[in-house]
């Protein structure tokens, strides 16, 4: 069954120091990511391990540059998303050409301002988390007491952030 609260991360590999920070960022916010450099233990097989994280994962972060939007693996990743219905999340890292699967869908603009795409996108993702917890039978009430901590660890970066002028 899909955590409809944990995120999935596709990206290119060139673009792995970007997406390594997003995400010890996004999960220092509280935000629950999957990320294959992250989740996948040395002598796991990885085409596997990523079906797994995909099946088992919500939604779906894409990070978008020239390299992932040529990239087959990023593509597979986007069409087993699509084709499940998984919310579709794009963060725009360089410019480039958005695939037309995805160029209806509103995305985050991390090209110039880091700090408000990390904002944006924890307000995206909290906006999923709490979609998730309308679903009856997605979360339990102690499932909820964990998301309410994540919340407020999340509000209390995010003021932080723009009480600093970030």
């Amino acid at each position: 069954m899909a955590d409809s609260t944990t995120a999935f991360v596709s990206y290119s590999r060139e673009d792995l120091d970007f997406v390594l920070r997003l995400c010890q960022d996004l999960r220092a916010a509280g935000a629950a990511i999957w990320l294959d450099k992250l989740d996948i233990t040395p002598g796991e097989e990885w085409d596997q391990a990523v079906e797994r994280g995909l099946s088992a994962c919500g939604h779906l972060l894409i990070v978008l540059s020239p390299q992932s939007v040529a990239s087959q693996n990023v593509l597979d990743e986007v069409g087993f998303a699509l084709a499940r219905k998984k919310r579709i999340v794009p963060v725009l890292f360089k410019d480039c050409d958005i695939p037309f699967r995805l160029a209806r869908l509103q995305y985050v603009d991390a090209r110039t301002n880091y700090d408000g795409a990390l904002r944006e996108l924890l307000t995206s993702l909290r906006a999923g988390e709490t979609e998730a917890l309308h679903e009856p039978s997605r979360a339990s009430h102690d499932d909820r007491s964990g998301l309410d901590r994540r919340y407020l660890a999340a509000a209390a970066i995010v003021y932080f952030v723009v009480r600093a002028g970030g």
